[in-house]
């Protein structure tokens, strides 16, 4: 049987330049531990009353959570290719008048319509942030459309380090406003480093015993992070790893992988099973939508064949009026790690088509 495929990313193997730092490393005073804590740095320092928070109706549950504690939500809608709906993201704008606006989609950020930058530059009081947690924040990106816009990305989903970027203009927010060494800090941090020593010891061992244990720390790290109330910025390691990443071949390689997949996959012509088009290929994960029962079958079939995929996000343990569910019951990710070949990919897709036409 082949070897472990699963999205495990160790920071320890990831590819390294000792040159030209990535240009986010001159951020150092918005490097907060997490997307979450750098949500709080915004709030905290801005003198704006939240009341509404304007979100994508396919999020992170545990980040709608943290939003709920600020500000009531409003939904605009996400397409079932995982692009957004433009027409209820402008009515949305115009008719909730919301405080808080978060741009988010996996495919695409709303903010790539023309129509949409137009509008919220005629809201220059209205908070808007750039949820970059799926992707690498590239400087030619960088669109703002007021000094109240702001970019923030996860740099634990793309690599594994610890930490996200807070970019915006007006550079109001300083290191010297939050905290930079609390016990939520070092917790995170020990944990950390005790995932990243099993996911290590499971690549290298292939180990699927080992691979149950980094999930436990996967999701102990996970339902840590974000969870102190005070801003805090993150760790001078993270930073300087950051820093000498080489990111030109790593996303290359995110890149060769997703054509392979979207290449194979879409030649699964079935009715409960769906590839949307990529017109952003800077991804974590590379996604697909599987329907009905077929969805819970797939995921426990591939485990049987060592590839470990499963759900972007679970549905909340607490019902939240407004959200697709039907797309948090269907998508499902692809692994698209740095130690991922492109023969793990093409196993990938072979066992999901046989899986298919069995």
């Amino acid at each position: 049987m082949n070897g472990l495929i699963t999205h495990n990313e160790m920071v320890s193997l990831l590819p390294l330049r000792w040159k030209n730092y990535n240009w986010l490393g001159s951020q150092e005073d918005q490097f907060f531990l997490s997307f979450a804590d750098a949500w709080r740095g915004i709030i905290k320092r801005v003198d704006i009353k939240v009341r509404k928070i304007l979100v994508p109706d396919f999020y992170c549950p545990e980040t709608l959570a943290m939003y709920k504690n600020y500000g009531t939500l409003l939904f605009y809608k996400t397409n079932q290719d995982l692009t957004i709906d433009i027409p209820s993201y402008l009515m949305a704008v115009k008719s909730y008048r919301p405080d808080v606006i978060i741009n988010y989609g996996y495919i695409s950020s709303p903010l790539q319509d023309k129509n949409v930058r137009l509008l919220l530059g005629k809201l220059p009081e209205t908070i808007v942030i750039e949820d970059c947690a799926h992707r690498i924040v590239l400087k030619d990106d960088l669109v703002f459309v007021h000094s109240n816009h702001f970019y923030i990305d996860s740099i634990r989903k793309q690599t594994g380090i610890l930490g996200s970027h807070l970019v915006d203009q007006s550079q109001l927010l300083k290191k010297e406003h939050f905290s930079r060494m609390n016990s939520y800090k070092i917790k995170s941090t020990w944990l950390k480093f005790l995932q990243e020593a099993i996911n290590l010891s499971t690549y290298l061992v292939q180990s699927r015993k080992l691979y149950g244990k980094s999930e436990i720390y996967f999701e102990k790290l996970d339902n840590l992070i974000g969870t102190y109330e005070e801003p805090t910025l993150g760790s001078v390691l993270s930073g300087n790893i950051w820093n000498h990443l080489d990111l030109t071949k790593l996303m290359a390689h995110k890149q060769k992988l997703a054509s392979v997949y979207l290449k194979r996959l879409t030649g699964i012509k079935q009715e409960n099973f769906y590839v949307p088009p990529l017109a952003e290929r800077n991804l974590s994960y590379f996604p697909c939508l599987v329907y009905g029962a077929n969805n819970e079958r797939l995921v426990e079939y591939l485990a049987t064949r060592n590839i470990w995929i499963g759900s972007l996000w679970d549905l909340p343990s607490r019902q939240i009026a407004g959200l697709n569910n039907d797309l948090y019951r269907s998508v499902l990710v692809l692994p698209l790690t740095w130690k991922t070949t492109v023969n793990d990919v093409m196993l990938v897709c072979q066992e999901i088509d046989y899986f298919f036409g069995m």
